[in-house]
């Protein structure tokens, strides 16, 4: 029981992730820089922005699966199922997407890891600007909005 707004509840819940996935992403483009030589070529401004996008969005999802699950021990089944797997096995990440199967292809469009380590590898490998993916970024952005979108109404209808 809770006198928060759903809204604040959201805030509440996703702000310290996205500050402990922020600093994280620091720390993993450090270790790469110092450990592997891997610089970043592109901006650190569009980097920091395609990865509060695709932040924003993943921590909808797990702000979704939360409202929707029973038990803590769900919704951490349901989360890996639907988006730890998909973004290790099907976004490219480990195998290209172009080696796959046909079918594995198609659905490879629905996981938003896919857009983001194409921004991702293009701003830290090759240098290019972030205005060079409108389409991965929108998808990113839209995917972000629906899902927070759910989430909050979800959550607004288990307040009444």
């Amino acid at each position: 029981v809770t006198s928060l707004r759903p809204i604040e509840l959201l805030i509440g819940k996703t702000i310290p992730y996205l500050m402990i996935s922020l600093v994280a992403t620091a720390i993993i483009l450090l270790a790469a820089r110092v450990l592997f030589g891997v610089a970043v070529r592109g901006s650190y401004f569009d980097l920091f922005i395609a990865t509060l996008v695709y932040l924003i969005g993943a921590l909808g999802w797990g702000l979704l699966v939360s409202s929707m699950s029973k038990s803590q021990a769900m919704a951490f089944q349901v989360g890996s199922l639907t988006s730890m797997l998909p973004a290790i096995f099907l976004s490219g990440f480990i195998f290209p997407i172009r080696s796959m199967p046909h079918v594995l292809q198609l659905i490879t469009y629905a996981v938003p890891a896919r857009y983001f380590l194409v921004i991702s590898r293009g701003i830290i490998l090759k240098g290019a600007p972030l205005s060079e993916f409108p389409g991965d970024l929108g998808f990113l952005l839209l995917y972000g909005a629906v899902v927070l979108a759910v989430a909050w109404r979800r959550l607004a209808k288990t307040e009444h």
